[in-house]
């Protein structure tokens, strides 16, 4: 990313996969949305959730994964973090649900933007765990 005209530029990932995808390994990928409350807009909140194949055997831990990127670059949606993604949820004999926020970045959405929207999905997933 660079200032380019007096605007903040940075090349956009492509969404990987670019559907719900179901793998070979044993897991599955949806992507939904939440309305964030904190320092909310309008926009709804994309998030990436990568589930156990089958059913788990028990209640399955849930992993909050926030990409990295310095809450300036990056996307839970694109192949660079698929890649971490698929491996969390495939960890455990393939048990383990993934949740990924497309959090809002800077310079954009200054900090604590970001924070907020993981949190926000940190509420949704202790209100909805069951």
């Amino acid at each position: 990313g660079m200032y380019h005209g007096g605007k903040f530029q940075r090349s956009e990932e492509p969404l990987f996969p670019a559907a719900d995808y179901t793998s070979s390994h044993g897991f599955k990928v949806v992507d939904t949305s939440l309305t964030p409350t904190f320092n909310s807009s309008s926009a709804e909140l994309p998030i990436r959730i990568a589930a156990p194949g089958q059913s788990p055997t028990s209640k399955a831990p849930i992993v909050l994964f926030m990409h990295g990127g310095g809450f300036v670059f990056g996307s839970a949606r694109g192949k660079t973090y698929f890649e971490c993604i698929k491996a969390l949820s495939t960890a455990w004999g393939g048990q383990v649900y993934v949740v990924a926020p497309e959090y809002r970045l800077a310079p954009e959405f200054p900090f604590p933007h970001a924070v907020h929207d993981c949190y926000d999905v940190l509420r949704w997933l202790a209100s909805d765990a069951s």
